[in-house]
């Protein structure tokens, strides 16, 4: 939190780097679950601002997480994203479209399973899969799991995700 000011990727880095310095110095460290922080210390409502508790500005919060969101895609994982595009193997293929999801890059992650899927990948098939299944096109996800299940019949995550199909119909 002290370097928060500094924006949410630069406090990122500096959580993440006292964390490493106190796992290699074999120490522990405690986290707090916020909701239970919550229960413990609830907001106190400040004189100045009257009897009420400070109301957060949604639209500004909003806008700070996407910015904060954007600069964390652009450092973090446009650079992977373009030292992995080079790998035209199916895992290589497979492991392109996971980093595109996270991008929110949805169009081109689908374009990277299928490419991984047609030379063979079965995670890439369920991968293909569950992207549809976020989408709520059911109908080719359902296919994509039965894709992965004719060459892996016990395939966990297609299993998995049919499941999840039938309990979202």
């Amino acid at each position: 939190m002290t370097a928060f000011n500094n924006g949410f990727t630069a406090a990122w880095h500096e959580g993440a780097a006292i964390l490493n310095r106190v796992f290699a110095e074999g120490r522990e460290a405690a986290f707090v679950i916020v909701e239970d922080a919550w229960a413990a210390y609830p907001p106190a409502p400040l004189p100045a601002l009257g009897n009420s508790p400070i109301q957060t500005n949604t639209a500004a919060a909003t806008n700070e997480f996407n910015r904060a969101m954007q600069a964390f895609i652009a450092q973090e994982i446009t650079p992977l994203i373009n030292r992995q595009t080079a790998n035209t193997t199916a895992a290589g293929q497979n492991r392109l479209g996971i980093l595109y999801a996270r991008a929110g890059r949805l169009p081109e992650a689908r374009a990277a399973y299928e490419r991984a899927a047609g030379m063979g990948s079965v995670p890439a098939m369920t991968n293909r899969g569950n992207l549809a299944l976020i989408e709520r096109d059911f109908a080719t996800a359902e296919r994509w799991f039965h894709q992965a299940l004719q060459r892996e019949p016990q395939n966990r995550a297609a299993l998995r995700g049919l499941e999840r199909i039938a309990g979202a119909r």
